[in-house]
């Protein structure tokens, strides 16, 4: 089995850029884990480049650390991910920290399994944390068209409720992480490019 991980993450490392095919959504790591990935998001009219900045093994996962790249050549905070075998969970996003990470996936994964999220979001600025409240699901397993291509990927469905209101879904692909996030809060993003960390 561990063999087959370090085979599955350096082909990633060094495979042109193209969707997952089917049949290689058994990996557990749906997140790349090779510090220059990088992806290309469109969000609405404008493109954000994203890559990973740091990844840090902590225990039995890893901490990666995104970052959008500005048109000015400087950097700011894109999130924070916790990658293991068991799924995924954001640990900081939109300039938020999330205590405690919102796990976006479980594994092994089955559609229509469920789980609620009780977090809050800290700016770090000293005010009230925001309370976070959703029930998730995965939707299950499905192809993805993107302006990169067509990915297998989880689909995952998440209804929100208190301050914030309404339902996000995210679609994750194994080696590539977010290949696409609908919301009604104006941060829908759609995968344009992905580029494996060389």
């Amino acid at each position: 089995m561990a063999q087959c991980i370090l085979t599955l993450l350096l082909t990633w490392g060094v495979t042109a850029v193209a969707p997952v095919p089917p049949g290689r959504l058994q990996s557990p790591w749906y997140y790349p884990l090779k510090v220059g990935a990088e992806w290309v998001y469109l969000r609405g009219d404008e493109e954000a480049r994203v890559v990973v900045a740091a990844v840090a093994k902590k225990g039995a996962a890893f901490e990666v650390t995104a970052e959008e790249l500005l048109d000015d050549g400087t950097r700011r905070p894109w999130e924070r991910v916790a990658v293991s075998e068991g799924g995924l969970a954001v640990l900081h996003d939109g300039g938020f920290e999330h205590q405690p990470p919102v796990p976006w996936l479980r594994a092994p994964h089955r559609a229509g399994d469920r789980w609620r999220v009780d977090t809050s979001f800290d700016s770090g600025g000293g005010g009230t944390p925001f309370p976070l409240f959703a029930a998730m699901v995965v939707v299950g397993e499905e192809e993805v068209r993107v302006p990169a291509g067509v990915y297998r990927a989880i689909r995952v469905r998440a209804r929100h409720t208190g301050w914030r209101q309404g339902a996000e879904e995210r679609w994750y692909a194994p080696g590539v992480g977010l290949v696409k996030k609908t919301d009604p809060w104006g941060g829908s993003l759609e995968l344009k490019a992905f580029r494996p960390a060389k």
